[in-house]
């Protein structure tokens, strides 16, 4: 799957529905799952809090989560990010 995002294609991801994640919903996920907060993704992005939040919303839609640490848990379970234990373990 990790090639498929380096080459610019989506993901479907399997367990979270049918939902088709586009390249840049895939960068807002992978930053969300870091925990950077959407000022800071929109600055990394060069894009505007507004289009952020949009596509937050739109990841929270398409993956039946509710929140950003399902968001984070997601994007793990996907092998998007190197988040592998958790926070204080």
């Amino acid at each position: 799957m990790v090639q498929h995002i380096a080459a610019g294609d989506s993901v479907r991801p399997k367990p979270y529905g049918v939902a088709t994640l586009s390249r840049r919903e895939i960068q807002v996920l992978q930053q969300i799952a870091k925990g950077l907060a959407m000022s800071d993704i929109a600055a990394l992005l060069s894009l505007s809090g507004k289009t952020i939040a949009h596509h937050r919303r739109q990841l929270l839609a398409k993956l039946e989560v509710h929140n950003d640490v399902q968001l984070a848990g997601v994007a793990r379970d996907l092998g998007l990010t190197d988040i592998d234990t958790p926070v204080g373990a």
